[in-house]
């Protein structure tokens, strides 16, 4: 019961911000131009604030908190992502801010470049071209970390983050569920599953989620129009 009510309150949170964020008038904007003040923009003030300050954490969640609703619709997050959902012109904006705030070292397009390269190295092999990526933008252990969540030890999780220009480039914004989501799922009782889900959100999840982004971001980036899907 207590599960239940947690999916509910998600889904009606999905729902408010997916909708206000559907309707409103999509541009895209930058650190330095004010941009219209319209429910879209609202939202990326916060960002742009985040950002202006470098705070790269508070920015980090910020990102994902907008771009999840899109991700997953429904609130669940042991169902496929799906990044083609998100409007192209919101990636297009996010990515500037970001572009722009660290001078070019994190943002959508610096990842999708790193993407394209890896995967050009291993064009039959898409596990191997994830877990490639997830080494060169820093998400993943070295063979000296220890594994706080002794769920998945490859990926890190968000409190692993170097929030800071001295992380690789492409490092921020990490694409991975936040932990107080993932602990929350494991601490569910009488929920046989749940370990298993968890494990998922925080492995499995990487291998389906970075080549179906990062195709539509390359997709989305390179379109002057919203695309209709």
């Amino acid at each position: 019961m207590h599960r239940l009510k947690i999916l509910g309150w998600g889904l009606i949170v999905s729902a408010i911000v997916t909708g206000s964020l559907t309707v409103a008038v999509m541009r895209v904007v930058s650190l330095s131009e004010p941009a219209p003040q319209t429910q879209t923009q609202e939202d990326f003030s916060v960002l742009r604030s985040h950002l202006q300050a470098k705070n790269w954490q508070a920015a980090d969640a910020e990102t994902r908190r907008i771009l999840d609703p899109w991700i997953h619709q429904q609130g669940d997050f042991l169902s496929p992502p799906v990044p083609t959902n998100i409007p192209p012109t919101v990636l297009q904006s996010l990515d500037r801010l970001w572009v722009e705030a660290s001078n070019g070292q994190f943002g959508f397009s610096v990842q999708q470049r790193i993407w394209a390269e890896v995967r050009s190295q291993h064009p039959t092999d898409s596990a191997a071209a994830v877990k490639a990526f997830g080494n060169r933008v820093g998400w993943t252990r070295t063979q000296n970390q220890p594994d706080p969540t002794f769920i998945d030890y490859d990926w890190l999780i968000e409190t692993e983050l170097n929030p800071s220009l001295e992380a690789p480039a492409g490092h921020l914004p990490w694409v991975g569920v936040d932990w107080q989501r993932i602990s929350a799922m494991m601490s569910v009782q009488s929920c046989g599953s749940c370990t298993i889900d968890a494990m998922y959100v925080q492995g499995e999840r990487f291998n389906q989620y970075i080549p179906a982004l990062f195709d539509w971001v390359g997709t989305a980036l390179s379109e002057s129009e919203p695309i209709s899907r």
